[in-house]
């Protein structure tokens, strides 16, 4: 006998969006809908707002940011320096961290990234 028609499933809503799906919802729009039709200087800043979007989502991506107020504070009161026990190697973490997102093409990435992990 056969099975009776089933019904469409409908997705359920997953509620709202999270920043990263914005952002790139709209660098996919751009890239989709705007640059293919842009012509010169238009499509140059498409080219722009799509790598800056880039970089948006991969500081996202990353979990954590590179920033660190206090830190940047008390190196420049001189109530630290690098003679911190770890501290020079946290800031070189960090560097690496931050070109990653910023220029992961970057081609020293990868030389420093070897001198400073070993």
């Amino acid at each position: 006998r056969a099975l009776p028609p089933s019904k469409p499933v409908v997705p359920e809503p997953a509620g709202e969006p999270t920043n990263r799906e914005i952002v790139q919802a709209v660098r996919d729009w751009i890239e989709t809908s705007i640059k293919p039709h842009a012509e010169g200087h238009a499509k140059f800043e498409a080219v722009v707002a799509m790598n800056a979007l880039g970089i948006v989502l991969r500081d996202l991506g990353a979990g954590v940011r590179a920033e660190d107020a206090a830190l940047a504070e008390a190196l420049l009161s001189g109530t630290t320096t690098l003679a911190e026990p770890g501290l020079l190697a946290k800031l070189r973490r960090a560097v690496l961290d931050k070109c990653a997102i910023d220029s992961p093409k970057y081609a020293a990435l990868g030389a420093a990234r070897a001198d400073w992990r070993g």
